[in-house]
């Protein structure tokens, strides 16, 4: 087992990594795996899913991902399968996904929220993504990044939302300066000088 912890987490390194060559090591390392574990591991399953997912394959990636959620139902691989199939403009699956979760983590607030802008539900868009910030703000160890990208999410629908509820965008403008400031930049960032 110990081989497979550090194996699975080599190759997890190499997927994050991103380039070609670390991922095609990736595909090597996890292939040398015996079959049994590659088809009944969940976490094997899901470093395949994640592979497939950094190859832009995503068909692949949401089997993988369905197949370690079916190993061991976790809220980690719902959200990587709801991720997956809301990249693949399949909102409706990445919400029933994620529906017999409690949605509290800021991943899957994420893709809960990036679902819900994809079907065009923008002020239930817009708590999930306020609520993901909410609990960044908690965390000051939490990745800038992880906001950026949640700022950039909200900057995209905050005029659709101010339209039907100015409350909402108001309420957050009042809260924790990161957010605001992360929220700022986007907006601006949209506009070219």
């Amino acid at each position: 087992r110990h081989d497979l912890i550090a194996t699975t987490r080599q190759a997890l390194l190499w997927i994050l990594s991103g380039t070609d060559v670390d991922l095609a090591s990736a595909r090597s390392t996890l292939s040398e795996l015996p079959p049994e574990v590659r088809a009944l591991d969940a976490y094997v399953l899901s470093c395949f899913g994640q592979l497939a997912y950094k190859e832009k394959r995503l068909s692949a990636a949401a089997e993988l991902f369905r197949a370690a959620y079916e190993v061991a139902p976790r809220t980690e691989t719902a959200t990587m399968l709801a991720h997956t199939l809301t990249r693949w403009g399949r909102p409706d699956e990445a919400l029933a996904t994620l529906a017999s979760h409690s949605i509290h983590d800021v991943p899957a607030l994420h893709v809960y929220g990036m679902a819900l802008i994809d079907r065009g539900e923008y002020r239930e868009a817009w708590k999930a993504l306020e609520k993901a910030c909410g609990l960044l703000a908690e965390d000051p160890e939490a990745p800038s990044m992880r906001l950026g990208s949640i700022a950039r999410r909200l900057s995209i629908i905050a005029e659709k939302v101010a339209v039907e509820e100015p409350a909402f965008v108001l309420d957050f403008l009042k809260r924790d300066m990161r957010h605001v400031a992360a929220f700022t930049n986007s907006c601006m960032s949209r506009f070219s000088f």
